[in-house]
């Protein structure tokens, strides 16, 4: 909401919705977007074997998101958007390997089928996330 407030619009979008309003759009379809990252994860986890599959998941989504949303927050609050997109290029490689860590931490079997799993998971939310986030 800070980016659409501030007038800021993305180059594109792969939606069709008008750029100048992508943020606002965005804001409020996140919340809905995050539980449905949650069902996700938590399916693909339970079917791993995974016994506490929906704290796993809401563990691995929620440290990812912090790794990802608050620098970014501080990168747009204390200096723009240009900054943000600078910051993102590492916060987001990172944001991603949390939660595959996480994903994986209560996948029974070898290491191999764990990070596997946990992959899939993974993949699984990140194809929900592709839809919105950018």
């Amino acid at each position: 909401m800070i980016l659409f407030a501030a007038g800021h619009a993305p180059s594109r979008v792969a939606l069709p919705i008008p750029r100048e309003l992508y943020y606002a759009l965005q804001a409020v379809a996140l919340p809905g977007l995050v539980v449905l990252q949650l069902h996700v994860a938590t399916a693909v986890l339970a079917r791993a074997g995974d016994a506490e599959a929906r704290s796993n998941a809401a563990r691995a989504l929620a440290l990812s998101a912090l790794c990802f949303v608050l620098p970014d927050l501080v990168a747009v609050t204390f200096f723009d958007a240009d900054a943000m997109k600078r910051v993102v290029r590492a916060t987001g490689p990172v944001a991603l390997l949390v939660a595959w860590f996480f994903f994986a931490r209560g996948i029974p079997g070898s290491r191999a089928r764990r990070l596997g799993c946990a992959l899939l998971a993974l993949l699984a939310q990140g194809a929900i996330a592709a839809v919105c986030i950018r």
